[in-house]
């Protein structure tokens, strides 16, 4: 039987060898897109709320139509109202900051918010500062 064995070792290396190169594919992928809000700020002013910042991509790809979802709580943290935003830049490139500048009603009760993104609508982003942020 030592055909058997020398067959056996042979698809055990080559497995091996698959496992191996399936590793180093999954080290060479970029890291996905993260963005970052910079000197962000959510201020009230009488009965219009205004949202103002930076968002920096801190990722290695490109975020291609990036949506911001502000998610409005109340004393209690028990979400009261949900506002998307599209950013206006339709790409923001690795290292790249875009501005944000959005005003809406305010929502009843709404005391803080916090931010989650998607690009293109659909994939969620990592998040780095994503609050609560207080209204002023």
């Amino acid at each position: 039987m030592p055909g058997f064995r020398g067959r056996w070792f042979a698809l055990a290396a080559a497995l091996a060898l698959l496992c191996a190169a399936v590793a180093a594919d999954k080290k060479q992928k970029s890291k996905p897109a993260v963005v970052e809000l910079q000197a962000f700020k959510v201020v009230l002013g009488g009965s219009q709320i205004d949202i103002d910042g930076t968002v920096h991509n801190s990722g290695e790809r490109t975020i291609e139509k990036l949506v911001l979802s502000f998610h409005f709580f109340d004393t209690q943290h028990q979400p009261v109202s949900t506002l998307k935003l599209e950013v206006d830049d339709e790409t923001i490139d690795p290292g790249e900051d875009a501005g944000i500048h959005a005003a809406a009603h305010e929502p009843p009760r709404a005391v803080s918010l916090e931010v989650t993104a998607s690009a293109r609508g659909e994939k969620e982003l990592k998040v780095i500062n994503p609050g609560p942020y207080q209204i002023e």
